[in-house]
C-alpha cells in the first residue's frame, strides 16, 4: 500500500467539500421554508478555491 502524498489528502480534501455540497443539496430540495443557500455559496466557493489551487500546483 502506498504511502499518502499531499496531493492525495489534498484530493481528499476536494472529495468531502463535493459530498457536503451533494448533501446540501439534497437538504435544499426536501427542507420546506428558509433555505441556507448563503452556506452553500460559500461551501461552493471553498470547492472552487480548493480546485483552482491543486490545478495551478500541478502546472
Amino acid at each position: 500500500m502506498a504511502i499518502p502524498t499531499a496531493k492525495d489528502y489534498e484530493l481528499r480534501a476536494i472529495d468531502e467539500i463535493m459530498a457536503n455540497v451533494a448533501t446540501r443539496l439534497v437538504t435544499l430540495r426536501h427542507t420546506p421554508g428558509r433555505k441556507d443557500v448563503a452556506g452553500l455559496r460559500k461551501v461552493l466557493q471553498d470547492l472552487v478555491d480548493k480546485v483552482m489551487a491543486y490545478a495551478h500546483d500541478c502546472e
